[in-house]
């Protein structure tokens, strides 16, 4: 299946066939992952509107955000609402790109397990939920961890969240369950320290906090 299956022609036909009456994996999920990011700000006293420079403890700017594989840019507009002064997103398909800048975010066309993020800016927090679980090719998960680490600021975070269920198999093309190892593995090799792992709607689903240092 890895070999004849492409996420990225998947996806950008999807969304140009489906368009705005697609809500992928329902608002359920969306509603219960904004659940989880809510208490993960509050418990870490955590605010992504500001960001303290690294070691410059009393600076504080601006903070930034990018969503990857914003979609139709549903925790852009959380992020967007807290006060975000640069909230950006990213995704595969052309259509929500267009979408994502009608309803004025800053919009990027980025296939993520295939190349880096095409502008040299990093954010002082990146946001990626239900979008790694698409890539079930093992390189190109790899390669996406990758490239996510590189659009982190130094001392900014990372917020990453799917399903976890490696017991089961992949009961639809366009998915891949793993290990919550895997990932954590994955992203402290590029530098990146783990500060939590809390559950998130629905069965089986983390998000997990990762800062770079």
């Amino acid at each position: 299946m890895e070999s004849n299956f492409d996420a990225s022609s998947f996806w950008r036909d999807r969304w140009e066939r489906e368009r705005e009456s697609y809500i992928p994996n329902s608002l359920s999920t969306y509603v219960g992952t904004l659940r989880a990011l809510k208490g993960l700000l509050r418990k870490h006293k955590l605010d992504p509107a500001q960001w303290t420079l690294s070691g410059q403890s009393n600076q504080t700017c601006g903070g930034s955000v990018l969503e990857a594989g914003g979609g139709k840019g549903f925790y852009s507009t959380f992020y967007y609402r807290l006060g975000v002064p640069l909230v950006s997103c990213a995704d595969v398909s052309p259509w929500a790109v267009q979408y994502l800048k009608t309803k004025g975010f800053e919009a990027w066309e980025w296939d993520i397990g295939k190349e880096p993020f095409p502008s040299l800016r990093c954010y002082s927090w990146v946001h990626c939920t239900q979008t790694l679980v698409h890539l079930i090719d093992e390189d190109l998960f790899c390669k996406a961890c990758g490239h996510l680490v590189q659009v982190v600021a130094l001392g900014g975070h990372l917020l990453v969240g799917d399903r976890f269920l490696p017991d089961r198999k992949i009961n639809k093309i366009h998915i891949k369950y793993r290990e919550v190892g895997q990932y954590i593995l994955e992203f402290t090799k590029h530098n990146l320290k783990l500060i939590d792992v809390v559950p998130s709607f629905p069965l089986m689903g983390r998000l997990l906090l990762f800062q770079k240092v």
